[in-house]
């Protein structure tokens, strides 16, 4: 993790950026640049999970939905090459730890994992759109 925050710090000095957020499944850090060009570093926060339960209505009776959101700003691609299958289509059952997506940022591919089994209900991006932090990439129903 040490050598990432590393990283990042230096794309930050070497973009000469005023602010940077990075989150990914592990963890979140926030750079800032002070009117004296100082650095400023934000606590880091340790994640345990990409997504959040919520309840939603649907016509046969409640269901629970779990919404993936991104991890990090990148490219969005459900393929793992152009000429390969998706790793999900809608309406497809997903186990725990299934690959869902993978997102490129930084040239390094990040693979999006599901963290519950269930059935891919919405898939909210399509091949090369861009993401941001928080965005939700999937909408699973818990089974």
């Amino acid at each position: 993790m040490l050598s990432k925050i590393d990283e990042l710090k230096n794309i930050f000095k070497d973009l000469e950026l005023k602010e940077l957020k990075y989150k990914d499944l592990e963890f979140e850090i926030e750079l800032k640049k002070e009117s004296s060009n100082k650095i400023v570093e934000s606590e880091i926060k340790t994640k345990t999970k990409i997504g959040k339960k919520e309840n939603e209505n649907i016509s046969n009776g409640d269901k629970k939905f779990y919404k993936i959101e991104s991890p990090l700003v990148g490219l969005f691609y459900k393929k793992p090459s152009p000429d390969e299958d998706c790793f999900v289509d809608i309406n497809k059952s997903v186990k725990k730890g299934d690959i869902l997506c993978v997102l490129e940022a930084m040239k390094m591919f990040n693979e999006v994992k599901s963290p519950i089994d269930g059935i891919v209900k919405c898939i909210n991006f399509k091949d090369e759109d861009l993401v941001s932090v928080g965005d939700i990439l999937f909408e699973i129903e818990e089974v």
